[in-house]
């Protein structure tokens, strides 16, 4: 009984350090392709990124089409291209990932298109509900 005590004891001290080196928030939230269509929860102050492929030498770039920003806020977006790609090659793409922040408890559609910025029309749509808590 009394090792029980101390593995007990042992695994109390080890989950408040975790949750003591958290950050506010809580841990990035990452969503890809293979979220499109969900529902995402996040906490007050937690970070959202969305990283998905595109090849911005050809124009095509994911932009925000729609989203509360009083729920969910863009804080920007980075761009890393493929290695296999060498620097000056069109054509070649990347993954881009977009970045949000949680800003106020509530519920919104993010709804990004893949498109080039000078035309109407758009060749890929992603989309997700974020319900935000506390």
């Amino acid at each position: 009984m009394r090792t029980g005590g101390r593995v007990t004891l042992a695994a109390l001290a080890c989950a408040l350090a975790a949750a003591a080196c958290e950050p506010p928030g809580g841990g990035a939230r990452e969503l890809t392709a293979a979220d499109n269509g969900a529902g995402v929860h996040l906490r007050l102050g937690q970070e959202l990124r969305v990283k998905l492929e595109e090849a911005p030498t050809t124009g095509y770039r994911w932009e925000t089409e729609y989203v509360d920003e009083a729920v969910l806020r863009f804080e920007g977006r980075e761009f890393e291209r493929d290695p296999r790609c060498l620097p000056g090659m069109v054509g070649c793409g990347g993954t881009a990932t977009l970045k949000y922040t949680a800003a106020e408890v509530g519920r919104t559609v993010l709804r990004l298109l893949n498109r080039r910025a000078w035309e109407t029309t758009w060749v890929g749509v992603f989309e997700v509900t974020v319900v935000v808590g506390r």
